[in-house]
């Protein structure tokens, strides 16, 4: 996915990948449910877009790559730890 930089600053800065992606809940107080993971940024010549990948696909996929290099290709399952 990419999110574009609203206004003058990006959304997203050097440094930033594997920096985690939160729904904007104006004033609730409880913490909003991560969704996305940074991973990349893409400037243009009017904006600058941080791209993201949904944590489900990225956990899928991580867990593809550690399975790989299992004895036995022994599969792994991974899952989200908490909801931030």
């Amino acid at each position: 996915m990419c999110i574009q930089q609203q206004g003058a600053e990006p959304f997203s800065d050097i440094g930033d990948s594997g920096a985690v992606v939160f729904e904007e809940r104006g004033n609730e107080t409880s913490a909003a449910p991560g969704f996305a993971i940074i991973f990349a940024e893409l400037p243009t010549q009017y904006f600058k877009f941080a791209i993201a990948s949904p944590l489900e696909i990225a956990l899928e996929e991580l867990a593809k790559k550690v399975s790989e290099l299992r004895p036995n290709e022994e599969p792994c399952h991974l899952k989200l730890a908490s909801k931030f």
